[in-house]
């Protein structure tokens, strides 16, 4: 056998002592008691439940104090062998690459994706291969008649659970228990064929539409999501070798003949692969991404009901949403009152107790904040529950409605009415638990409906039951359990406030308050230690007092938070509405000379840029034109390429901002040393948010690399905190990842005094480090009038603070003679300060002293 080193026959066995080794680390107790197979030597180390003879009940995913570590656990999948003494890899590792020449098969996966293998920390382990990408979560059903912790048995009989969250007494970065355990009966693996269903997307990252690219941010070639829509599951990032691996149970197949398979196919020993793929592909199966061919988890989820079916006393009208646990049809009842009907699957037992205590959870409000209760009951040994079918708009479309108006004070009062509605369930005594925007309805009469009740409990019984929920949503406390593998806090009226708070911002600004992370445990990492975003640092205008009540609602502390729901509504009902102050004085005079196409002083490449920003303060197309005039008659070189993709990218001319990122890489060539580090930073402006528009800038960012590895050369210089700042955008840009040594470079510019308010901001959002920020407010600023304006401009984006604004503005008003470019751009940047930015083509005459 290609390989070598295993019989085809000797595979069954290993996986059976592979499963019982993987069931040992969760916890399995069944699995543990089972006898061995015949023909395996020996049991597993603390096998029987406990550890050195002695019996010990295992909380779920839980390990027994002084429990040694299952062999192999820390391995991480098909990763890179280490040469042995010899010169020869080490027997039972995968070779990096394939017999030929050139086809690399076992490439280390990049450092930012979270390992589903073992316990040790990711950052002990080196490589990460996994990841949970956190936008579309599982929302699993505890096994009502599994073993688990006893707050999980203790929900079991309370209701089924639910989770969109993972398991989260299991192992860190395991996928959810959402179904009774495939490796419970771990004689069952070797015997049962499995299947990759037809309806499971296996997708490679690059075939990705840019917006979900540029939101998973970099990855190594050949990653690949896994998903399935409609099932309430974890889309998962897996590497190339594991995928391909995954695609052989296309057709039903043994674990063991499709790693045999997968081992002739590339020359490689089974049983090593078994050994490096078993923890990931029981992670698949527990995810109910590789199931059983037999079972019911293997089709596809259809409509088990048609047009003008009955059901119970309903008549069925269409389908409005299909699940794998449960349908939900507007349906008619006897009267021709339109109702809302959700029905439970028949394979799914467990949601019989979940819609009946969702039914009397709806009985007891009445209808006030959610639908009227209409009925429950069985039929053909279904569970469903009817409600009343409410008609209205998605509070997120209401909200990007009057943003995209500009209408403050309607979103003030959207968000008022969240509050108010929560306030009252909460006085009902109803916890809601699954907080987020297709929860939330705005009916006519702009009051708010609260949807979906399944995950409700009543307050003073969250410990009885298991929490859910969307991770953006998540408390501090929430998340902090989740990243230690814990059982989590009980639903508390202060975690629902902080969830309420998180779909408040999003709201307002249409972004969260923590950097949207694609992978879970960096998300829950920000949720922990990082405070949210000003307004100003979203791109989106101040509003402090409004900043303040969520603030205080988002406290990392549950007691530094309102005291109630009520009392968060209250505090947003005593908002005042801002009040802009009118820059157009200022900006008449400033855009006077742009249209105008008579000689001016200004430089036509001065006069592009002006055109540019003005354009998209005021959203004027004419000035958009005048822009794109400009440039043309600019002279060529990086910066005007620069700021021609930029202009291109505003009119989305994909086309026009391909070539002119093909002119700047020319340009940039022959840029001098002095241009090299504020070229390299106009690149990463050209960069920014790329991943989103057709556009192929891989050119761009390999001279990027190139420019940014020459920085760390000569790091002293007067130019070196402009490198750093390309560094971090570039980071920022997600076009490059931040380079290893960059906190030891911030820590030496600190401590040599060098550094401006841009770089430790633009260190600061980037690192999350409160030391940044003090950095920030704390260093000089130039002495230039227009460099003193735009570095308080940048200190408002950090703070949100309007004392910034008006000190920006004072230098505006403050008398002057020349710098007409400067005085103008100030006056265009006022319109919306909190997106102003001073272009890195302008930084050596702003902080050189020229204006």
């Amino acid at each position: 056998m290609p390989g070598g080193g295993v019989r085809g026959d000797e595979l069954p066995r290993l996986v059976l002592l592979r499963a019982r080794r993987c069931a040992a680390r969760r916890g399995d107790v069944q699995a543990l008691r089972q006898p061995a197979a015949a023909g395996a030597s020996g049991s597993v180390p603390g096998g029987g439940g406990g550890v050195r003879g002695r019996r010990r009940a295992l909380v779920q995913g839980g390990q027994g104090p002084g429990r040694p570590a299952a062999a192999g656990q820390d391995r991480r999948l098909f990763r890179r062998p280490r040469p042995s003494p010899r010169g020869r890899p080490h027997p039972g590792r995968v070779a990096e690459r394939l017999p030929g020449p050139g086809h690399a098969l076992y490439g280390r996966p990049r450092r930012r994706w979270t390992a589903v293998v073992g316990r040790r920390s990711c950052r002990r382990r080196g490589r990460r291969q996994l990841a949970k990408l956190d936008h579309a979560p599982a929302r699993g059903r505890a096994d009502a008649g599994g073993a688990g912790g006893p707050r999980q048995r203790c929900a079991s009989r309370h209701r089924a659970g639910r989770s969109r969250s993972g398991a989260l007494g299991a192992g860190r970065g395991l996928a959810a228990m959402n179904a009774p355990s495939q490796l419970s009966g771990a004689a069952d693996v070797t015997e049962t064929l499995f299947l990759l269903p037809r309806d499971v997307k296996c997708l490679k990252v690059a075939e990705l539409t840019a917006r979900l690219r540029d939101r998973i941010g970099p990855v190594a070639p050949g990653q690949t999501v896994i998903t399935r829509p409609g099932f309430r599951l974890i889309p998962r990032l897996v590497p190339e070798p594991l995928a391909a691996l995954v695609e052989e149970f296309r057709q039903p197949s043994l674990i063991t003949d499709a790693i045999l398979r997968f081992g002739r196919e590339h020359g490689e020993d089974p049983a090593v692969i078994l050994e490096q793929a078993f923890d990931a592909l029981a992670t698949l199966i527990q995810g109910r991404i590789l199931v059983p061919a037999e079972s019911a988890a293997a089709d596809s989820i259809a409509p088990s009901l048609g047009a003008g079916q009955a059901f119970a006393c309903y008549e069925i009208d269409f389908l409005v949403r299909a699940q794998d646990d449960s349908e939900i049809y507007k349906a008619r009842d006897a009267a021709g009152e339109a109702v809302a009907l959700k029905i439970g699957r028949a394979d799914r037992p467990e949601m019989r107790a979940v819609l009946q205590y969702e039914a009397r959870v709806l009985e007891s409000l009445g209808g006030e904040v959610s639908p009227r209760f209409h009925g429950c009951g069985m039929d053909g040994g279904r569970p469903y529950v009817a409600m009343e079918y409410c008609e209205g708009t998605s509070i997120a479309t209401a909200a990007q409605q009057a943003r995209a108006a500009g209408d403050r004070d309607a979103l003030h009062h959207l968000v008022g009415s969240l509050f108010v509605a929560y306030a009252r369930l909460h006085g009902a005594g109803v916890l809601h638990g699954d907080v987020h925007t297709g929860n939330c309805m705005v009916r006519e009469d702009k009051s708010i409906v609260i949807l979906d009740f399944g995950a409700a409990i009543r307050i003073g019984e969250g410990a009885a039951a298991s929490r859910g929920g969307i991770p953006h949503f998540h408390d501090p406390d929430m998340a902090g359990a989740m990243l230690r593998g814990r059982m989590p806090p009980p639903a508390t009226p202060a975690s629902e406030q902080y969830a309420l708070c998180v779909l408040a911002y999003l709201l307002l600004t249409g972004l969260h308050p923590m950097q949207s992370i694609a992978v879970q445990d960096e998300l829950l990492r920000q949720i922990v230690r990082r405070p949210p975003l000003p307004f100003a640092a979203r791109g989106v205008a101040a509003w402090p007092k409004a900043e303040a009540v969520l603030a205080r609602g988002l406290a990392k502390r549950s007691e530094r938070r309102f005291a109630s729901v009520a009392a968060l509504a209250a505090a947003w009902r005593a908002i005042s509405l801002p009040k802009a102050a009118d820059p157009r004085p200022a900006l008449d005079a400033a855009l006077a000379p742009l249209r105008d196409t008579a000689a001016s002083a200004l430089p036509p490449l001065d006069r592009a840029w002006l055109a540019l920003r003005a354009a998209l303060a005021l959203g004027d197309g004419e000035l958009l034109a005048a822009a794109e005039m400009w440039i043309g008659k600019a002279e060529g070189g990086w910066a005007a390429q620069a700021v021609a993709a930029q202009i291109a990218r505003a009119q989305s001319d994909h086309r026009a901002e391909q070539r002119a990122i093909a002119a700047f890489i020319a340009a940039a060539g022959a840029v001098r040393a002095g241009e090299r580090r504020p070229a390299t930073l106009a690149a990463a402006e050209v960069l920014d948010g790329i991943g989103g528009r057709p556009v192929d800038a891989s050119a761009l960012v390999t001279w990027a690399t190139v420019q940014v590895a020459r920085n760390e050369v000569g790091v002293a210089d007067a130019n070196a905190t402009i490198g750093l700042r390309a560094a971090l955008a570039l980071g920022r840009a997600r076009a490059l990842p931040y380079p290893e040594d960059l906190g030891r470079r911030l820590g030496r510019a600190a401590a040599d005094g060098r550094g401006d308010p841009w770089l430790w901001a633009d260190a600061h959002f980037a690192l999350g480090t409160a030391r940044f920020r003090r950095l920030a407010l704390a260093a000089p600023r130039p002495e230039t009038r227009t460099g003193a304006a735009f570095a308080a401009l940048r200190l408002h984006q950090l703070t949100g603070s309007p004392r910034w604004i008006a000190a920006a503005r004072g230098a505006l008003l403050a008398p002057a003679e020349g710098a007409d470019l400067f005085d103008a751009l100030l006056a265009v940047e006022l319109k919306a300060p909190e997106r102003a930015v001073l272009p890195a083509f302008l930084l050596p005459r702003v902080l050189g002293g020229s204006a």
